[in-house]
């Protein structure tokens, strides 16, 4: 049986021009650009960013807004670099939406983002802000000055923010905020996306208290439409581009890497 793949008009990397770039936090920025498949995407989906001569990463659509599509990039290596130093007017390239995104339910739900993490919940909190009767964010970060997308959220949601040393908001994690929270009830979903191991103990909980929870994953995507298995959960087998990266509770209590291990640039398991 010969295997054939057919590539679509989203999987060809495409130029779009800058319209807006704006400091967020301290080292995120948003970028935002007109493009009509990526202003289809729903929240949790992502795309694929690429300059020429350096590299393609995956970053995940912040928000959309009419035919306006934004990404929350923060300032780690070449590429991301690159990227945040880009101006108005000037070019990308960008491939997708791709993955499975939030699905979204009504009821209360409660948002955890920690880091650069929470770059998704703003265009997740803007949807829900129509769907639920109560909408709660919880925004972690090591300093105040790191917090992500804090007013934005604001204007949807009700927003808790945490830091590590206590700059902004009550001190702590997102974790011990999350964990106080939904420990109190009053919450049917919870949606998470940050480092995984703070996931991992927050999908736990959810499942000791019958929340219905899902979680968004990082992990390292090469061709981003399933093929190549760079981006494999042991032990089912799934593929966090394709499959997620967006997986429900009880999808990751069946997952033996989740919270422990990740897959380096070359395959690799390398521990969380």
């Amino acid at each position: 049986m010969t295997l054939t793949f057919r590539r679509r008009p989203l999987d060809r990397p495409r130029p779009v021009k800058i319209l807006r770039v704006e400091r967020e936090c301290k080292s995120v920025w948003s970028i935002e650009f007109e493009d009509e498949h990526v202003a289809s995407a729903s929240p949790g989906q992502f795309i694929m960013a690429y300059l020429p001569g350096l590299d393609e990463i995956p970053l995940s659509v912040s928000d959309v807004e009419g035919s306006v599509a934004k990404i929350a990039v923060k300032a780690v290596g070449d590429c991301t670099r690159a990227l945040c130093g880009k101006k108005a007017g000037e070019a990308i390239g960008v491939r997708g939406p791709y993955g499975k995104g939030f699905e979204l339910f009504e009821g209360s739900a409660l948002l955890v983002g920690g880091g650069v993490g929470a770059a998704p919940l703003l265009f997740l909190a803007r949807m829900l802000s129509a769907k639920c009767s109560k909408v709660k964010a919880i925004i972690g970060a090591p300093t105040g000055d790191e917090l992500l997308f804090l007013d934005a959220l604001s204007k949807h949601c009700v927003v808790l923010p945490v830091t590590e040393d206590g700059s902004a908001g009550e001190k702590g994690s997102a974790c011990d905020l999350a964990e106080r929270e939904i420990a109190g009830g009053g919450f049917d979903h919870a949606y998470v996306c940050g480092p995984e191991p703070m996931m991992a103990k927050i999908v736990k909980l959810c499942a000791s208290k019958n929340v219905h929870v899902q979680a968004s994953l990082e992990r390292w995507f090469k061709c981003a439409v399933g093929l190549c298995g760079s981006c494999v959960l042991d032990k089912l087998g799934l593929r966090v581009c394709a499959d997620g990266p967006v997986f429900s509770g009880d999808q990751l209590a069946k997952v033996d890497d989740f919270g422990r291990f990740c897959r380096s640039r070359s395959g690799s398991k390398v521990a969380l």
